[in-house]
């Protein structure tokens, strides 16, 4: 007996309408916050053992309001809310962060009644999803809250951005401590030349962590100390546009997930491919890939971390969502399709649950395409099954082959490969050769009598590298090889 490879995964199954049935969803949801306005998704983390769903609504008068909705890992919704303020025209959460599983906290932007000026506004919530207190601050024209961690037990830190009065391509990027009551017990400000920040992290190395965009064509990390003293900066260069989504720490190692453009002139309107950055802790970039399509758009949307071995990176392109799955090198290994059943949606964040469960939130618009939107949330079984039934996914640790079921000779090939099969009784074959991303390149459908059966394949037209053979069976049996095609 023996083992294939660490991780194998075949390429997704295609959507093909929205009311098409979904395997290994918990729930694949719409919830219409406000009927005939507009509601929309923005952030999930995992909380109190469930998916916690951060949104914005707005009611008949106008009031654009912050909305809640919480599901229990079962997939059962507990409740969803929504929320305005008495003298605010605006109130939109932006970030969401939890310390506990009796209370969380939103951080985002106000508008007041007949006022110009933007507020940060940071508050908490009780289990039930009812507001503890509201609080508010700002002193700019100008603040924009996009990021809000637990900082130790009694304090959370706070990212916010405010841009210059004379000046509006100078933000000062605004780090503020805040106690769990909604005072502010520490603040630092730097004034940068078109920087904005948008995520908050802390490191194993005990700094706070700033990413974000400088311009359109930079991607920076900002490293201060826990006493939020600058320390230095981390600048990288796409060619083109280089819009910075999120980054995370894992294995010692800092991923970034952004969007860029690959062709020009740059449209404004479109996004070619996610890129992923693998840095060490000291900053330097140790590998790169650049993730979608060059024609069409692909915006990237988050990125996080499955287990030990496998990443996730949610992207959107038109109506159509996808979740790539990565290794740590970090390359491509799947692209599975996830589509909202009653509408055309789009992904906008996307986290995991304990149990190795996908959540992810957006939003959907009526079909064919309408004025109002609605929240689009789901919730998947594990991420493995997931993987098994979207991507043909197989884990080596749990598929085991026997020796003597499938060969492939010669290996390296160049020309013909031979595949000689052994098996009991008459079975029917389908088989499938996938390149080194997951791309179903050769199928052939056939049947076996009991015995040995030799088949060959042409492959004097693929390209050197690696290639994937799977062997299904109508029984649903996988049996998978490894082999070089080189010249």
């Amino acid at each position: 007996m023996k083992n294939i490879l660490s991780f194998l995964l075949l390429p997704a199954i295609a959507a093909t309408g929205f009311s098409q049935a979904q395997p290994n969803y918990l729930f694949n949801d719409r919830v219409d916050v406000f009927t005939n306005n507009a509601d929309m998704g923005l952030k999930c983390i995992s909380w109190n053992s469930g998916a916690l769903y951060l949104g914005n609504c707005s009611d008949s008068s106008g009031r654009s309001g912050t909305s809640l909705t919480f599901y229990d890992t079962t997939g059962i919704r507990q409740w969803s809310k929504n929320y305005f303020y008495p003298g605010y025209s605006y109130l939109q959460g932006f970030a969401l962060c939890a310390q506990n599983n009796s209370s969380f906290y939103i951080a985002g932007n106000a508008t007041a009644d007949s006022s110009s000026q933007s507020d940060c506004f940071f508050a908490k919530f009780d289990s039930n999803g009812d507001s503890l207190f509201f609080s508010f601050f700002g002193d700019s024209l100008y603040n924009d809250t996009r990021s809000i961690i637990s900082f130790s037990s009694d304090t959370l830190l706070l990212l916010t951005n405010t841009t210059s009065a004379t000046n509006s391509n100078l933000y000062s990027i605004s780090l503020s401590k805040t106690d769990t009551l909604g005072n502010i017990v520490g603040n630092r400000s730097f004034v940068y030349s078109s920087r904005f920040g948008s995520q908050v992290m802390v490191d194993g190395s005990n700094r706070i962590l700033v990413g974000g965009n400088q311009s359109i064509s930079q991607v920076f990390i900002n490293v201060y100390d826990l006493q939020m003293n600058y320390s230095t900066t981390w600048a990288y260069n796409y060619p083109m546009f280089d819009s910075f989504r999120s980054f995370i720490l894992t294995n010692n190692n800092i991923f970034i997930c952004s969007t860029v453009w690959l062709h020009y002139p740059p449209n404004p309107n479109y996004f070619d491919a996610a890129y992923i950055r693998k840095l060490n802790l000291a900053g330097t970039v140790l590998a790169n890939i650049t993730i979608g399509r060059t024609q069409l758009d692909l915006d990237a949307v988050n990125i996080c971390e499955v287990d030990t071995t496998l990443l996730a990176l949610g992207a959107y392109s038109g109506g159509t969502n996808y979740i790539y799955f990565l290794n740590y090198s970090p390359d491509t290994i799947c692209k599975a399709e996830t589509w909202c059943t009653s509408g055309p949606g789009i992904m906008m964040d996307l986290c995991m649950l304990p149990g190795n469960k996908i959540a992810a939130v957006g939003y959907v618009s009526p079909y064919p395409f309408g004025t109002t939107e609605d929240h689009w949330c789901f919730l998947t079984t594990n991420a493995l099954d997931f993987l098994t039934s979207q991507c043909g996914y197989v884990n080596s640790t749990e598929e085991i082959i026997a020796e003597n079921t499938m060969s492939i000779f010669p290996d390296p090939a160049a020309d013909q490969l031979t595949i000689k099969m052994n098996f009991s009784e008459n079975e029917k074959l389908e088989l499938g050769i996938f390149n080194s991303l997951g791309e179903k390149i050769y199928c052939r459908k056939f049947s076996c009598s009991p015995g040995e059966t030799k088949t060959t394949v042409d492959v004097s037209e693929f390209s050197p590298g690696i290639y994937f053979i799977r062997l299904q069976t109508d029984g649903k049996e996988y049996f998978l090889k490894k082999f070089v095609v080189a010249k």
